[in-house]
């Protein structure tokens, strides 16, 4: 049966009738005895084993204190860092190159000095506990000379702050080397992350801001999505710029707007953009026998993270009582990560599907206009579903009854009716959407977007 005690330096704690010996120079760590087998030994992270420790109860020595040696590093120094690996289960290898020469240099104080300020730091938000602390001890061997005593501390925020505003709003934190995410999603979010035109581009913030300073600066002006901080890994400080999604699009143009008259210093104010981070794809040249479920299934067996793929059906093109898409689709991801990867991939030797060589690029996804402006200025009415066989002068014809067209661009099986007025656009979309014309039900609205240069598309918009 187990049983529970605590120990300090050269503790004899006995399990059955076999001794068992702890020389280790820290105290309270709790020692759990098992079978006759094994004994844990806990350090609050690790559970080291009987037979990682000599029979005087010291840890035995291992390969990575043999490499330090060999590498050139002082035993005392060699001996301090193997505990603090040995506890937070990490290896001297992991360190980079860099890392493991400067090193060389450091002494006994040194070491005791990184190893507190990095358990300082905000490890309790982070993924990889192990990967996060290698990252802050190269922060500190390559910036050693900024940090002369345990009143400094390596970058990050107010801790205090920071799980302050975490208790407050329930965001989670997600922190790994090199990247912060606020977020992403929020507390009781439903449904897909906001799309395109929620989120901002802000740059000029200063490189010690993080989310303690960020969060209260972006939330005031309506309900965030996330923050994602990108970190500069040789310094451990942010790249003076970061990503703010809001939930609403009126809320992002309004930090848009504002965010700009913040002063960081004297002359120097933030500036915010709408990003241009994209997670759909627009693939062209692809077989138009597929529906979008078999588009999805061979996709998915190179692009993972697909959200949903979407074909625009040709409604002539019936055979054996198949739909036939038009020859391009939009595929959804996830996010803007597994959005570029996928492209990558894709691209890369022109992958082939079904013997076609499809062509893949970013798709042109239609901003949400401000309501009030857009319903004040659109005068074009976007004209669907029409059959591949409609002639230009037919569409004009259809709609001039209803008011003065200036001109019409037409599409495959799509068309834009440019009004001189937007009572006419309005009161054409009233008569003309959902009738009959051929076999085919039209489908007429406002368009949300137009080419003012009056030149065709290249490729279609995802509506």
């Amino acid at each position: 049966m187990s049983q529970t005690s605590y120990c300090h330096s050269f503790t004899k704690i006995y399990e059955s009738s076999k001794p068992f010996y702890v020389n280790w120079e820290m105290s309270d760590y709790k020692v759990e005895l098992g079978s006759d087998e094994e004994v844990n030994y806990h350090t609050g992270k690790q559970i080291l084993r009987m037979e990682q420790f000599d029979s005087d109860g010291t840890l035995k020595e291992s390969s990575d204190l043999q490499k330090m040696q060999n590498n050139g590093i002082d035993e005392s120094v060699a001996v301090e860092l193997l505990r603090f690996f040995k506890i937070e289960n990490i290896s001297f290898d992991n360190l980079d190159e860099a890392a493991r020469d400067a090193i060389k240099g450091f002494s006994l104080n040194d070491v005791n000095l990184m190893i507190s300020l990095v358990l300082n730091s905000d490890v309790e938000f982070v993924v990889n506990r192990s990967a996060y602390l290698i990252y802050q001890m190269e922060i500190f061997i390559r910036n050693k000379s900024s940090y002369n005593d345990l009143s400094g501390s390596l970058p990050g925020p107010d801790k205090e702050k920071l799980r302050a505003i975490v208790t407050e709003t329930g965001y989670p934190l997600d922190i790994i080397p090199g990247h912060r995410r606020y977020g992403g999603p929020p507390p009781n979010y439903e449904g897909r992350p906001p799309p395109h035109g929620h989120e901002l581009s802000v740059s000029g913030i200063s490189k010690d801001w993080f989310e303690d300073k960020l969060v209260p600066l972006f939330q005031k002006y309506g309900k965030l999505y996330e923050i994602r901080l990108p970190i500069n890994t040789q310094t451990g400080y942010n790249n003076r710029y970061c990503f703010v999604s809001y939930c609403k699009k009126k809320d992002a143009d309004l930090a848009r707007g504002m965010v700009q008259t913040v002063a960081i210093r004297p002359g120097k104010t933030l500036r915010a953009n709408i990003s241009n981070t994209k997670s759909c794809l627009y693939v062209e040249s692809i077989p138009r026998d597929l529906s979008e479920f078999e588009l999805q299934y061979e996709f998915e067996k190179i692009t993972p993270g697909i959200y949903k793929v979407i074909v625009i059906n040709t409604p002539e093109m019936l055979k054996f009582d198949f739909e036939y898409n038009k020859g391009f689709c939009f595929i959804e991801y996830d996010d803007h990560k597994q959005a570029l990867a996928a492209k990558t991939n894709l691209e890369r030797g022109w992958y082939s599907l079904f013997g076609y060589d499809i062509i893949v690029d970013w798709a042109e996804l239609q901003d949400e206009p401000d309501e009030e402006e857009f319903m004040a200025k659109v005068k074009i009415v976007y004209v669907d579903n029409l059959s591949i066989y409609t002639r230009l002068e037919t569409v004009k014809i259809w709609f001039e009854r209803y008011g003065k067209v200036e001109k019409v661009h037409l599409g495959q099986g799509c068309a834009f009716v440019y009004f001189e007025k937007r009572e006419d656009a309005l009161a054409a979309i009233q008569a003309m959407n959902g009738r009959v014309y051929g076999r085919y039900h039209i489908r007429c609205f406002l368009s949300k977007s137009h080419n003012s240069s009056g030149k065709q598309r290249e490729k279609p918009i995802m509506y």
